[in-house]
This record gives structure tokens, C-alpha cells and sequence, in this order.
């Protein structure tokens, strides 16, 4: 959330937040990479679904004009957002 409130401070008024981020899917393959991940102590990815992901920017400030899932053995939100009005 701290980096969030970060890009929201230095983004400019008509600028896009593009924000990528693996996400969690009820696929074998997905649930077998985020376990690896989870072994090796690869960071926060997969940490969300899609939707609690586009879900979580939105809360914290964003408005989302374009979200797609990339779906593969490792899925990815992509999510394209701007500063919410206040």
C-alpha cells in the first residue's frame, strides 16, 4: 500500500498507473508455481486473485480503465489505472 501511495503522489493528473502483477488462479499449474514460489521464498506474488487485486488498487486510489488476466502456468493481472478524483 505504501508504494501505491507513492505512485498516486508522484503521478501526474493524466498519467497511467501500468501494473502487472502474477496472480492467484484455481488452475493446477497456477497453485504449483505459487507453491514453489511460497518454498523458495520468492516475494508477495500470487498473493491475490484477478478481481481482489483490481479490487485492492481501487481501494487504494486507483480507477481501473483496463484490466485482462494473462493466463499460463504463471497468470498474470494486467491492469492499466488512473488516480481515482477525490
Amino acid at each position: 500500500e505504501a508504494v501505491l501511495e507513492q505512485a498516486r503522489r508522484v503521478l501526474n493528473p493524466d498519467g497511467i498507473l501500468i501494473a502487472p502483477n502474477p496472480v492467484k488462479t484455481d488452475k493446477m499449474a497456477s497453485k504449483a508455481a505459487t507453491a514453489v514460489k511460497d518454498f523458495i521464498g520468492y516475494g508477495p506474488a500470487g498473493v491475490w486473485t484477478h478481481d481482489q487485486y483490481v479490487e485492492m488498487l481501487e481501494d487504494n486510489g486507483f480507477k481501473v480503465v483496463r484490466d485482462e488476466l494473462i493466463d499460463g502456468r504463471m497468470p498474470v493481472a494486467f491492469v492499466v489505472a488512473e488516480k481515482a478524483e477525490e
